[in-house]
């Protein structure tokens, strides 16, 4: 079973479940620190939920790294993995991240792969303002400021300039809507011109 068999009913679970919620956004390989790191499938709304695929072709050599940067910025995760890593992933995840086991279905079902819940997601306890920021683009974090009334004093101001002025201003509440709410403009952006991005 690899990762092709397991994300389509990943992804047809997720749009089921939040897509149509009007303010939700799905995306796939959403990048994480500048696009180092890209988890699966992220889903953006009212909070901020990814998912991380391991099929039985995967490792979980990277799950320990991966956890610590994906738990900077979502509000919860989720582990989609083979039945053979379920046991092992246990102790390289805290406990707050949600477990789901992808085993392959029976003949003659209606898809690949069955998905049952092994652990519910809770709520990120430590969510990194810094991290978070820093998946603005320029001219999201620039009208985060405007909207302040700071446009003149950061109109030529580089990236980090805007973010950390951002960090000055918001605390980490208003900060996380600043940032769901640009990642879905920006997605709506690109659906509705493809060269805009």
């Amino acid at each position: 079973m690899k990762d092709a068999d397991i994300r389509p009913v990943l992804q047809r679970h997720v749009e089921q479940r939040y897509g149509t919620r009007p303010d939700t956004e799905i995306v796939n390989e959403f990048g994480v620190r500048h696009g180092t790191n890209r988890i699966d499938l992220a889903v953006v709304n009212g909070v901020m939920r990814g998912y991380e695929i391991k099929s039985a072709k995967d490792t979980l050599e990277r799950l320990p790294a991966q956890s610590a940067m994906y738990a900077t910025v979502f509000d919860y995760l989720t582990l989609v993995a083979s039945p053979k890593h379920i046991e092992p992933a246990l102790p390289m995840l805290p406990d707050w991240w949600g477990i789901v086991r992808a085993d392959p279905a029976p003949p003659k079902a209606k898809t690949a792969v069955r998905l049952t819940p092994v652990r519910r997601a809770k709520r990120n306890p430590a969510v990194d303002p810094e991290a978070l920021v820093a998946l603005l683009w320029r001219d999201e974090a620039y009208d985060a400021l405007a909207a302040r009334g700071l446009a003149a004093e950061f109109k030529h101001a580089t990236r980090p300039v805007l973010w950390q002025a951002l960090l000055d201003e918001l605390s980490l509440k208003e900060l996380q809507a600043v940032v769901r709410t640009s990642i879905c403009s920006r997605a709506q952006r690109v659906l509705s011109d493809p060269w805009a991005f």
